[in-house]
């Protein structure tokens, strides 16, 4: 994206290239990808708090067919000879703010609308006649507090996501996706963990307001957390007409650190328990992929400063 010709800046900005608005010079001519946003924020208290904070974003994007299945060049990258361009859009609202000083929350929605879909068919790349919905929700509250002499950062996180089939009106609007007639179907997200859930904490002592006065800076201070993560069932299509369906998994990691002035030693681990358990991966012939057993690192950092 290249800005030749700006527009408009009086708090929406809306640029135009003449040359690279055209993505495809044989076939298709020009195409456009807009983007829109819209931000509320309350009034805050003074402190740089805010209790409320509303996000609403639009964006069109497009994929162009790769070169390969354009030209057709290379057996097994053939595309179909009326092979269009794949199509997103996509729509958030993000609701965010800070109820006190230490405690903060986020939730994010989102729907993307996918349309000529590009899929390998045989040794044939085509677009696909049914196009698809996939929306999910996020959420995030976040704590930070000093108790004593001990400094605590802890969050929650979950996310849920799900896919439905979309065959629109000739229109082509986005605000489609809003029809609650769609969402009557049976989610058919593959690919994807449908439920994820994620916490963790952090704990690191601080100094006494004396010790920082009569510079005990040899002192070091200490730092231990862990976090536990919920990956839940996901489905990944084998073919067609074959699906496997991944058990949920629960991974637990901690992490501990001795700082001084300038050195930092840690110690961490990576799903500490040793689950076994698979991850979808399309770029593998199974779609699927074992995930790394458990592993230790250790780490020096130094400030040279």
């Amino acid at each position: 994206f290249v800005p030749e010709r700006l527009i408009g800046t009086f708090g929406v900005r809306i640029n135009y290239h003449s040359e690279y608005s055209k993505f495809n010079e044989f076939t298709w001519g020009r195409q456009y990808s807009p983007r829109f946003a819209l931000i509320y924020r309350a009034a805050g208290n003074g402190e740089g708090l805010y209790w409320l904070k509303l996000k609403l974003l639009y964006n069109s994007a497009f994929l162009p067919p790769p070169f390969l299945y354009r030209r057709r060049g290379i057996r097994g990258f053939r595309g179909a000879d009326q092979l269009k361009s794949q199509e997103i859009e996509s729509g958030e609202f993000i609701i965010s703010g800070d109820i006190t000083k230490n405690l903060s929350y986020g939730v994010f929605l989102y729907s993307n609308k996918l349309d000529n879909i590009i899929a390998r068919s045989g040794d044939v790349y085509e677009n696909k006649k049914s196009n698809r919905i996939n929306s999910g929700l996020d959420t995030e509250i976040k704590y930070h507090a000093t108790l004593g002499r001990i400094e605590t950062h802890s969050f929650i996180n979950y996310s849920y996501a799900f896919e439905v089939p979309f065959n629109d009106t000739l229109s082509h609007t986005y605000f489609e996706v809003l029809n609650p007639s769609f969402y009557n179907q049976k989610s058919s997200l593959r690919n994807y963990p449908v439920h994820m859930f994620n916490a963790g904490v952090d704990f690191t002592t601080v100094k006494r307001k004396k010790e920082v006065d009569i510079k005990k800076s040899n002192k070091p201070s200490l730092s231990f957390g862990f976090n536990i993560q919920y990956i839940g069932q996901s489905t990944v299509a084998l073919s067609q007409n074959e699906l496997r369906d991944l058990p949920s998994a629960v991974v637990l990691d901690t992490r501990a650190r001795v700082i001084f002035k300038k050195l930092t030693l840690g110690i961490s681990a990576k799903n500490l328990a040793n689950n076994a358990y698979f991850l979808p991966a399309l770029a593998f012939r199974t779609k699927m992929l074992r995930a790394e057993n458990r592993m230790i690192f250790l780490n020096i950092q130094y400030n040279f400063n």
